[in-house]
């Protein structure tokens, strides 16, 4: 398992603080964010990065790190016993995500061009 975060952060204090001006929603947010909802921050990402950008990223370090540990078992499955590169090793990929990309093509069409 993988997860990414962008750099970029504010924490939910300084929100409930920006929210609770009188010209904004008052005093009765303070708390809202922090917990009411338990966040502790919110991440945004930069210019140049979108949730296909996030999922690549994932799944790249993933399968760098397979490599580098070794976590690949093709081979107890092979005939001549020598497994497959962590590239090929990849049965399945499941991507959740929260919004439709371009409402046109999936996430994970985008995904499988890494492969």
């Amino acid at each position: 398992m993988e997860i990414y975060f962008p750099q970029f952060y504010f924490t939910q204090v300084d929100m409930e603080e920006f929210d609770a001006k009188p010209d904004r929603y008052g005093p009765t947010v303070i708390g809202k964010y922090t917990k009411g909802i338990g966040q502790v921050e919110a991440r945004f990402p930069s210019d140049d990065e979108d949730p296909i950008s996030f999922a690549m990223t994932v799944v790249h370090r993933l399968l760098e790190r397979m490599e580098a540990k070794g976590i690949n078992e093709t081979g107890n499955y092979m005939p001549n016993g020598q497994p497959l590169s962590v590239w090929n090793a990849i049965g399945r990929i499941d991507i959740g995500t929260e919004s439709i990309q371009d409402r046109s093509k999936s996430m994970k069409s985008y995904i499988m061009d890494i492969f």
